[in-house]
């Protein structure tokens, strides 16, 4: 990756970038404009571009993020540094248009930037469809927290509905993970990532699963601790980048006890231990012979003498 190249892309005007891209400055003077964020929902505007020695940048004054064209990139779509270099170096601003309107076939369900913008949309509900968010995790047992912003789905194609829960979280979302109101289907649109519930930094449970996540909540009897999903094995290496972050000063993992779970725990560890990170494995759910922290919980509810002896075990 040539220096000249990265050095070019951020010198792209980054005010004509977002005009393009559909957003309007509810501001402009010069080389300095103010944005409605792209990358959030928010009543006043505070995302701030400005040129600087040749370079555009910008800034949210609302969450304290900052950067140039390329970290904008990431964050919208969700790509690491070298995917968003190659895609601003092979797409001309107009392929970024995120308007659902201008589309003339079905939408994209795997593009970020439309699911972004379906969620904007979906996320100013009404109060019975607020209850229907709520009523679904009471059901499954677990609780539902007002900061997880979930939203309700109806995919008119499958005449299903689903609850729609931004990953990693809501104001970086790269994703909904979709889950059935009155069934086991699940999917994802948009990006496959961690979910997260932001808690105290220093301290987080990582377990396989959403509903496992906030079944380990429970389980521990600690609604302080930071939850955090992979959603699926395969995101076992992004725990590299929330380590980074974070610095947690312990880690509770309480992955599947299936191979996979297990083989995904152990590369979780060496992520771990590249990191300095203090790892406490969770075992609890291994002792009683269930899958994951979900099916401990269901089994703690139906037989909690039994459970309750287990259900603490860890590994250090």
């Amino acid at each position: 990756m040539q220096r000249e190249e990265i050095e070019r892309l951020k010198g792209m005007d980054l005010i004509a970038f977002l005009e393009n891209m559909g957003f309007r400055p509810n501001w402009r003077r010069g080389d300095k404009a103010m944005f409605f964020s792209p990358l959030r929902e928010e009543q006043n505007p505070s995302f701030y571009v400005q040129r600087s020695d040749g370079c555009w940048n910008w800034k949210d004054w609302g969450t304290g993020e900052s950067g140039d064209i390329i970290k904008f990139v990431e964050l919208y779509y969700g790509i690491n540094f070298t995917e968003a270099v190659e895609r601003l170096g092979a797409s001309s601003p107009a392929h970024f248009t995120p308007s659902i309107d201008n589309r003339r076939c079905d939408p994209q369900k795997d593009s970020v930037d439309w699911v972004r913008e379906f969620y904007r949309k979906g996320i100013l509900m009404n109060r019975d469809k607020i209850e229907m968010v709520r009523s679904y995790f009471l059901k499954m047992g677990v609780r539902y927290h007002s900061d997880m912003k979930c939203i309700l789905v109806n995919d008119r194609k499958e005449n299903r509905a689903y609850i729609g829960i931004p990953v990693p979280f809501p104001i970086k979302m790269r994703g909904l993970e979709l889950r059935q109101v009155d069934g086991d289907l699940r999917k994802t649109w948009g990006r496959k990532t961690l979910w997260l519930l932001k808690r105290d930094p220093l301290r987080i449970l990582i377990a396989e699963s959403i509903l496992d996540a906030l079944s380990g909540e429970i389980l521990l009897g600690d609604e302080k601790i930071t939850l955090c999903s992979l959603n699926g094995v395969c995101n076992v290496s992004q725990l590299e980048d929330l380590f980074i972050q974070y610095r947690p000063k312990e880690v509770l993992m309480a992955l599947d006890a299936d191979e996979a779970g297990q083989k995904a725990t152990q590369e979780a560890l060496e992520i771990a231990k590249r990191n300095l990170v203090p790892v406490i494995e969770f075992t609890g759910h291994i002792d009683v012979g269930v899958k994951d922290l979900y099916r401990l919980l269901m089994l703690r509810e139906e037989s909690l003498p039994t459970a309750g002896r287990c259900m603490l075990s860890c590994r250090i």
